[in-house]
């Protein structure tokens, strides 16, 4: 976990970490439309939405939902558990997707927790992914795609029917493109699931488990999906299914 982090908080620049917009993710299925990063950030999809052939009650609902900025449980705790590994705060700074702005991409490290759906920040980056966190809405079901396939990988990694007590995540660590950065990807394909990504990244067993499936001494930039299991909501175990690593100068 030290050695993983180095790169990361022994850096210059801050990290800032961002939690997902979960009320956004409302209004894109009432609406069944997903709305890109350009138009979050400039608004726009708030006179869309309310120029949409919907009955004025369901205007109203959404409007309602618009003026709130909600969350989620898990992404707090993946939160939760990343800031304890910089218990005097002097490397984090967190944010909500809502408030945060395109100026600090091109000067800060990125953590970006949640899948594009409840967080758009993730368009920035998804052209770089292979293993992309995804919303069916005609099926209303989140799941894990895989771009190219290799042997024995799956095309979709979706959780099982109810009562499930799993799901899929996807955690990326990349290098940030506009800059010498790192950026690193959370989303998972319901909340105990993304609790379950932070929970890889912090936990010794883990990683060290992943660093010895690369036979590597260091981790390099990768991509993993992970199938985890979770009690009463609670993450208790991430299998690694599938991943990708990339060389230091992508």
């Amino acid at each position: 976990v030290a050695s993983f982090w180095l790169g990361i908080l022994g850096a210059r620049q801050n990290t800032d970490i961002l939690l997902a917009d979960t009320s956004f993710a409302l209004v894109e299925d009432i609406t069944r439309h997903s709305i890109p990063l350009n138009d979050y950030l400039s608004r726009n999809y708030i006179n869309k939405v309310q120029s949409t052939k919907l009955s004025q009650d369901r205007r109203l609902d959404l409007d309602m939902i618009m003026r709130r900025n909600n969350g989620s449980l898990g992404d707090f705790r993946a939160a939760q558990r990343i800031l304890a590994l910089d218990p005097a705060g002097k490397n984090f700074r967190m944010y909500s997707a809502r408030d945060f702005t395109p100026t600090l991409v091109n000067q800060d490290n990125l953590i970006l927790i949640g899948a594009r759906k409840s967080n758009p920040w993730v368009d920035l980056f998804a052209g770089n992914l292979n293993f992309l966190a995804e919303y069916d809405i005609d099926r209303s079901v989140d799941y894990i795609r895989n771009l190219a396939p290799a042997a024995g990988e799956q095309a979709t990694y979706a959780p099982p029917q109810a009562p499930s007590t799993g799901g899929h995540c996807v955690v990326a660590y990349l290098p940030n493109a506009q800059q010498p950065g790192k950026v690193l990807i959370i989303a998972g394909t319901d909340s105990a699931a993304t609790e379950g990504g932070g929970d890889f990244l912090t936990s010794e067993d883990q990683l060290s488990r992943f660093q010895k499936m690369l036979h590597v001494t260091t981790l390099p930039y990768f991509e993993v999906v992970l199938k985890t299991s979770n009690l009463n909501g609670t993450p208790i175990d991430a299998k690694v299914v599938a991943y990708r690593t990339y060389p230091a100068q992508r």
